[in-house]
């Protein structure tokens, strides 16, 4: 009998390859200006801290890591594109 497979879950979509580490450096490097800023959210007028950038390596995709100003505690997650249309960093407006 045969063991069933375990799943890979850092295997690429079909076709797309895995990025270089300078590849991900130069992404990292594209945002890393942001780094511990504070933004606030366009809807909520909420802080946040930007944290980091991190990579989903499934998809290559920068997401960015950033928690709320009052509670750190709750860290959050999401692309970095979409961040950056919800969030203006505090006094650029």
């Amino acid at each position: 009998m045969t063991q069933p497979q375990a799943k890979n879950h850092t295997t690429q979509p079909e076709g797309q390859q895995r990025l270089s580490i300078a590849m991900l450096k130069e992404r990292h490097d594209k945002y890393r200006h942001l780094a511990s800023k504070s933004f606030v959210h366009t809807k909520s007028g909420e802080s946040y801290q930007f944290l980091f950038t991190c990579f989903d390596e499934a998809t290559n995709e920068v997401n960015a890591v950033y928690v709320l100003s009052a509670m750190p505690w709750l860290k959050f997650n999401r692309p970095i594109e979409e961040f950056l249309s919800k969030f203006h960093e505090r006094g650029s407006v």
